[in-house]
């Protein structure tokens, strides 16, 4: 949940959208600019990759009874 929430929500909504438009409007493009949005977007790119891989994985653990709620599993 925090993964999600940090990455997905507070990341993108937050961070990215300040860096992409605030900076615009206070200080204009600059080169280093380009560069800097360009790795923010992959990098936002690789949290919802990891996101989709740790979700799949989660929900084939729990349907499939790989995870026990109880101390001892059968």
């Amino acid at each position: 949940i925090i993964f999600f929430f940090t990455r997905l929500i507070i990341f993108p909504f937050w961070i990215v959208n300040s860096v992409l438009f605030e900076s615009w409007q206070i200080i204009g493009p600059y080169q280093a600019w380009w560069l800097l949005n360009g790795l923010l977007l992959v990098l936002q790119t690789l949290h919802i990759i990891w996101f989709y891989l740790i979700a799949r994985i989660a929900v084939k653990a729990i349907f499939k009874g790989k995870v026990c709620l109880q101390h001892h599993c059968r």
